[in-house]
């Protein structure tokens, strides 16, 4: 059966923030416990305060929704989960934590 062509509705400009809904990652860390023991004291601190920073929930560019937990067991350290409308919030706190 054939349908009548009708005109298209138009289509909304192209853009990575969603109208409806949110982006969502669940993401975990590993700490290479050998690795962080021949850090010195100083670039210990330094890298703990670059996390801390990272993961201000008051920061410049963060998601509207992040969690970050201590991962008991021997698969993780350190979970996120983060929720945003717009990836790119998302994608910049993984990058920053590279």
């Amino acid at each position: 059966m054939q349908r009548p062509h009708g005109h298209a509705a138009p289509l909304p400009e192209p853009t990575v923030v969603m109208a409806e809904g949110w982006h969502c990652l669940h993401i975990y860390y590993r700490i290479n416990q050998a690795a962080l023991t021949m850090l010195s004291v100083a670039d210990r601190d330094f890298g703990r305060s670059e996390v801390i920073d990272i993961l201000n929930p008051n920061g410049d560019y963060v998601p509207q929704r992040m969690q970050v937990s201590v991962v008991s067991g021997h698969r993780a350290d350190l979970g996120l989960m983060m929720m945003d409308p717009d990836p790119l919030k998302i994608d910049a706190i993984t990058q920053r934590l590279r």
